[in-house]
């Protein structure tokens, strides 16, 4: 009888463990170099706010990050042009040596706002414009809203969507996923799973840019918690049905 026992707790066992699968998971990888040249990705944007809100996000993470100067890292930076045809460069997300520290900055092309969040762990930066102002958010949250009269300037036009530094001496590496843009609603997105970077005009003056793969990552196990019961249940009901049923049939002879 012990060794039924033995198969019985071996079997349970099996199906306890947690079966996890290994999934592919593609970013973007950007690794920028103090070789006097700077790494940076953009997209041609070229759209007009008059035509409809637009917005932008990602998750984005740096995971290095050295020699900074005020220019630092964009984690997420739009060009904007103003109705009066001046343009401002960078408005976004910056990791950089500021005026309160090297920290996170929201920057809104004139001034900036340092932020208590990691860089080196994973946010969610979005950024949304309009011709009444620029709101800038955080893992779904917004941190800061900003009129066109706290911004001293009206949107208009997105030039340019990108990531990356323009400091020339900035060693940096950061990872990008989940992309999603919005153009008065019209939605595109890129996750990198193809393999392929359709998202941005790729630019780099000797740094690294290309897909990375995470592999493998677990995922959730597979709810076997009724399937186990089942094994459990019925096993035990068989040696109480055998057990009386031995116990009967010697008595009975």
């Amino acid at each position: 009888m012990e060794k039924y026992k033995i198969i019985f707790l071996i079997l349970v066992f099996g199906m306890l463990v947690q079966n996890y699968a290994d999934i592919e998971d593609n970013y973007l990888y950007l690794e920028g170099t103090d070789n006097n040249n700077n790494t940076i990705v953009e997209k041609y944007t070229n759209y007009n706010v008059s035509n409809g809100d637009y917005s932008v996000s990602w998750d984005g993470q740096l995971t290095s990050a050295e020699n900074l100067d005020s220019n630092g890292v964009a984690l997420i930076y739009l060009n904007i042009e103003d109705t009066d045809g001046n343009e401002y460069d960078g408005v976004g997300f910056k990791y950089l040596d500021g005026w309160d520290g090297t920290k996170v900055y929201i920057v809104d092309g004139k001034n900036s706002y340092p932020l208590d969040i990691n860089p080196f762990e994973s946010h969610t930066y979005s950024i949304k414009v309009s011709d009444e102002g620029i709101e800038f958010y955080v893992d779904g949250d917004l941190t800061k809203n900003l009129n066109t009269s706290d911004l001293g300037y009206t949107p208009s036009i997105i030039l340019h969507t990108g990531a990356g530094s323009w400091d020339s001496n900035a060693n940096y590496t950061m990872k990008i996923d989940n992309i999603i843009e919005s153009e008065n609603g019209t939605i595109v997105s890129e996750d990198f799973e193809d393999g392929n970077n359709d998202f941005f005009d790729e630019y780099t003056g000797g740094g690294i840019i290309g897909i990375k793969t995470i592999f493998p990552t677990k995922k959730a196990p597979i709810p076997l918690g009724g399937v186990v019961l089942t094994l459990i249940a019925i096993p035990l009901l068989t040696l109480k049905m055998v057990r009386k049923w031995k116990k009967s049939y010697f008595f009975y002879f």
